[in-house]
């Protein structure tokens, strides 16, 4: 007998930062679990959010750095 186990989507969450990355995921962290959890009940599968943080000081270092990211964050400049 076969079960039919629920596969969990990865997701990729990328934000540029200037410094304190500790203190950076620390705030982001409640926010993505919470989101994490609304996307399960809304798509009926776990979702594993992964938060990635740069430190890019040019914009195609950003862009090389982000481009495989499926979420990004913007901070006001």
């Amino acid at each position: 007998m076969s079960m039919n186990v629920p596969s969990t989507n990865r997701i990729t969450f990328a934000l540029n930062i200037n410094d304190n990355p500790v203190g950076v995921a620390t705030q982001y962290a409640r926010f993505l679990g919470e989101l994490e959890k609304q996307m399960k009940r809304a798509l009926g599968r776990p979702v594993n959010i992964d938060l990635e943080l740069y430190k890019a000081r040019s914009w195609e270092a950003l862009f090389g750095a982000r481009k495989e990211a499926d979420l990004q964050g913007v901070t006001f400049l």
